[in-house]
């Protein structure tokens, strides 16, 4: 259970998730379940420390199954909805982030091969 725990007990589940951070996402569906959907000082620690840098495809039902979690809070404070505003913000970060990394990864030689075969047909005539 997290609400009881130090925050340095937290730093250690953080540092031994490391690039496995879908991990702390499960952890924090697990605690909002059992509490009510309430964020209390630790799941905020958590969150705080959410980059969203092992947001891969498999698990991106996580992430949204945190997000309608969240979504699911009856009476967020002001404070709470800062937060929430913030992650969501790396997360979308993020998501953009990967999307250019998949562009430079185009492989740009196949790009120009219909226009090769015009030119070909062009020189026919």
């Amino acid at each position: 259970d997290l609400l009881y725990q130090p925050t340095v007990y937290l730093d250690v589940i953080i540092e031994l998730a490391g690039e496995e951070e879908f991990i702390l996402i499960q952890v924090l569906l697990n605690h909002l379940e059992n509490n009510c959907h309430v964020i209390d000082l630790n799941t905020r620690y958590i969150m705080e420390k959410l980059n969203f840098k092992s947001c891969r495809a498999a698990h991106r039902s996580l992430y949204q199954q945190l997000i309608e979690k969240l979504e699911g809070i009856d009476s967020p404070s002001k404070e709470d909805f800062k937060l929430i505003v913030g992650m969501l913000k790396r997360y979308n970060a993020t998501l953009f982030d990967l999307k250019r990394e998949m562009v430079k990864e185009v492989d740009v030689s196949n790009v120009f091969r219909g226009f090769q075969q015009l030119q070909v047909i062009n020189d026919l005539d």
